[in-house]
């Protein structure tokens, strides 16, 4: 899975879970972002709930598997 082929499993993401926001960022625009994470690799997937870092999923990879690995594999 090249990483631009994750944009459709995020849109469906985005769309199955109402209680999830989606924000995409640009890596080479968002320096700040990337240190603050520390993001080594793209792509890169963040759950943040209540404003804390649930878990951090690094590359391309099927959709139930990226589900799995955020926790949202329970709707």
């Amino acid at each position: 899975f090249p990483s631009h082929d994750m944009n459709p499993i995020i849109d469906e993401i985005e769309n199955d879970y109402q209680n999830v926001e989606v924000v995409r960022i640009n890596a080479d625009e968002n320096k700040d972002m990337v240190q603050k994470y520390k993001i080594m690799t793209v792509p890169t997937y963040i759950l943040i709930k209540d404003e804390e870092v649930v878990s951090i999923v690094t590359g391309a990879m099927p959709k139930h598997k990226l589900l799995v690995m955020l926790g949202l594999d329970n709707k």
